[in-house]
């Protein structure tokens, strides 16, 4: 899992330093078809091919980002309530993008985040 701040797919491959003239980036969905838009959404993935004989694949997870939309919405603050509240569990990437801290546990603090971002963008 590849754990992002930022949404933005042309931003995450000019991040990316790859050693070969011959590297292509693919931006693929959750079900792995190919999509041309900019905005990364968590359960996405990345496959980077270098020289047409090695691929690599990473789920990515934007931070912030619990309900795989592409934004951070009062939709991520209530899934992260839920998971702290023990009535519906994050998993996986989700889980991962739900721990906005990085502290290993999803908490009060992700809460507050997320909280906090929302009122931000209003």
């Amino acid at each position: 899992i590849l754990i992002l701040n930022n949404n933005s797919f042309n931003n995450l491959k000019n991040n990316i330093e790859v050693y070969s003239l011959s590297k292509s980036f693919n931006h693929l969905d959750s079900n792995k078809s190919a999509i041309t838009t900019d905005i990364i959404k968590t359960g996405e993935y990345l496959n980077i091919n270098i020289n047409d004989s090695k691929s690599f694949e990473y789920q990515l997870a934007y931070l912030g980002d619990v309900n795989g939309n592409g934004e951070i919405d009062i939709y991520d603050y209530i899934r992260i309530m839920k998971d702290i509240m023990d009535m519906t569990k994050l998993d996986g990437v989700y889980k991962e993008a739900a721990d906005v801290t990085q502290n290993g546990a999803v908490d009060i603090y992700d809460y507050i985040r997320i909280m906090k971002k929302i009122m931000e963008e209003e």
